[in-house]
């Protein structure tokens, strides 16, 4: 199955303790498949925030995007500390 929602779906559902070895290694691979998945979803955001000029205010009419990031890119895509 591809990484989706249909797949997160389906892992969040599962009964682990009733699985063969054979079946946790798939589902393991498929944890992978999905995770790798959201992660590149996020970087596209991460590299979209830091390629936009910031005046859009909100409109998507507004957008422009600039081919550097800007001196400040780094930390609005900076993740607060826990």
């Amino acid at each position: 199955m591809p990484p989706g929602p249909e797949l997160a779906a389906l892992l969040a559902g599962l009964d682990r303790r009733g699985l063969c070895g054979d079946a946790l290694v798939d589902v393991a691979r498929a944890e992978h498949r999905l995770i790798a998945h959201i992660q590149a979803g996020q970087l596209a955001t991460l590299v979209e925030i830091g390629l936009r000029d910031g005046l859009d205010a909100g409109d998507p009419s507004r957008i422009r995007r600039v081919t550097h990031p800007g001196e400040f890119a780094g930390d609005e895509i900076r993740f607060p500390s826990p």
